[in-house]
């Protein structure tokens, strides 16, 4: 149907394919199917855990941390069958605005680098973040990735949403004709727009507080504003490709977090 979202593998073009029925007895059963998959959680403060990632796979996120987040790498250890990230600094936490920033253009670098490399992520695999042991505290959320064989021929570009404070949507990356999308969908509700002039992120204030209202119609018009800003996204060619919690909604201003962070990705002419 023309009116159907974008789907995120559909956009990408060499997502994985949907699962195939367990009555299928067909299809012969990879020997080590599990090699397939990876997850990249977040944990406490600080943390980034890349679990039974290949090792080529953890060299290319370590550089990639390395290269982007502003405050560097503290530490890397490696345990049983993961590989634990230290950032500097406490970007999972009570961190600035400028941090905030940081992480979350670390985390559209790491889906780039990692898509690049022929790994998505896996979608309907979200909930992880409930699997506490004992010891899980301060685990935050994760992001299951399937490796696809197929040779990736486009060029995806990223960008990041997010609905911070009371008010505001961030669009993070995004290029100006989704800005102006977003502004006309909402008309008047727009308050006002302003583009950042170093990092060029824009900010779109709405009227009214949405993000902190209480009663029931409030909190339906605030997900009537989701909706509305999938549309936008839709009708400039992006797709969601996952959703996180980063920090709980502690710390920051502008971008005190109110739900949670979309990642989005469209495909460009190559």
């Amino acid at each position: 149907m023309e009116d159907e979202p974008p789907r995120y593998h559909d956009v990408a073009r060499s997502g994985p394919t949907s699962a195939t029925s367990l009555k299928d007895t067909t299809r012969p059963i990879p020997e080590n199917d599990s090699s397939d998959y990876t997850l990249l959680s977040f944990s406490g403060t600080d943390r980034i855990r890349l679990i039974r990632f290949p090792e080529e796979l953890v060299t290319l996120v370590s550089e990639t941390l390395r290269t982007v987040w502003p405050k560097g790498v503290q530490d890397v250890r490696r345990r049983n069958e993961y590989v634990e990230v230290k950032l500097r600094g406490n970007p999972l936490s009570y961190s600035q605005d400028e941090e905030k920033i940081a992480l979350r253009q670390t985390v559209l670098k790491i889906l780039e680098t990692l898509a690049k490399a022929g790994w998505y992520v896996l979608p309907g695999a979200g909930g992880l973040r409930r699997l506490r042991s004992s010891g899980g505290v301060g685990e935050r959320d994760s992001l299951v990735f399937q490796r696809w064989q197929q040779q990736q021929q486009n060029h995806l570009s990223w960008i990041c949403v997010s609905f911070d404070s009371d008010d505001l949507i961030h669009l993070i990356d995004a290029p100006f004709e989704l800005a102006r999308s977003v502004i006309d969908m909402f008309g008047d509700k727009v308050e006002r727009c302003n583009q950042d002039l170093v990092s060029g992120n824009f900010e779109i204030k709405l009227r009214g507080g949405p993000w902190s209202r209480s009663s029931t119609d409030g909190v339906v018009q605030g997900r009537l504003i989701l909706l509305d800003v999938l549309g936008s996204l839709q009708g400039q060619g992006y797709a969601l490709s996952a959703n996180l919690d980063l920090d709980g909604g502690n710390g920051g201003s502008s971008y005190k977090s109110s739900g949670d962070i979309w990642f989005c990705c469209r495909c460009e002419a190559c």
